[in-house]
């Protein structure tokens, strides 16, 4: 059956991207060359060099977001703020999950390519309603006043360190959602910092 070429290179690029973020992911970026990249892809290097400039373009682009989520405003707007402030939390850590390999490249690799801090600024951080939401409450002196952006980096890295915590000691687990006793932590950690005005007016 006749395929388009675009369709096909299209397909080979995607395959190109989730090989080479999988061996980013697990070996690290500067242990990983092009070669094993397009070995592991069955093309050759320079058929490679034809969907990705070089192996630093293939950098950027492996810590691209997968699944986002972002609910509609009119979800949010009428909750209560412990609520929104759980959902919100919900979604993020949904997003985390699902996008573990990108933020772990980040993470780790961030320090020698100051560069993907942009790219998590212009990628990766784009504000959801949730946090419209939460911004907007702020404001209003509805919900405690905090560095947004800085807290959701906090809980990344946190959300990362227990996942590997918990490999190093389950190393059978096989997660399919958010583990719940992370949930929980994070939950605790998140609802106990923003929810403190209300904890406040209570006293």
């Amino acid at each position: 059956m006749y395929e388009p070429k675009s369709t096909k290179g299209n397909l080979t690029k995607q395959r190109i991207l989730h090989i080479a973020r999988s061996l980013f992911y697990r070996q690290g970026y500067d242990c990983t060359s092009t070669a094993q990249i397009a070995k592991q892809a069955d093309i050759s290097e320079a058929a490679m060099y034809k969907y990705f400039k070089n192996k630093h373009d293939l950098l950027l682009a492996t810590v691209q977001p997968s699944v986002l989520f972002n609910r509609t405003k009119e979800e949010l707007i009428s909750l209560p703020n412990d609520e929104l402030i759980q959902l919100w939390t919900s979604d993020l850590l949904e997003k985390i999950f699902a996008n573990r390999p990108q933020f772990t490249i980040l993470f780790t690799e961030a320090v020698r390519h100051p560069e993907l801090s942009e790219q998590y600024t212009t990628s990766l951080y784009e504000l959801t309603h949730g946090d419209h939401e939460i911004l907007r409450r702020m404001k209003q002196g509805r919900i405690m006043e905090i560095d947004l952006k800085l807290l959701q980096v906090g809980i990344i890295g946190a959300t990362l360190s227990m996942v590997q915590h918990t490999f190093i000691y389950k190393p059978e687990t096989e997660f399919t959602h958010v583990p719940e006793h992370i949930k929980k932590t994070i939950f605790q950690i998140i609802q106990g910092e923003l929810l403190k005005k209300e904890q406040e007016k209570l006293q």
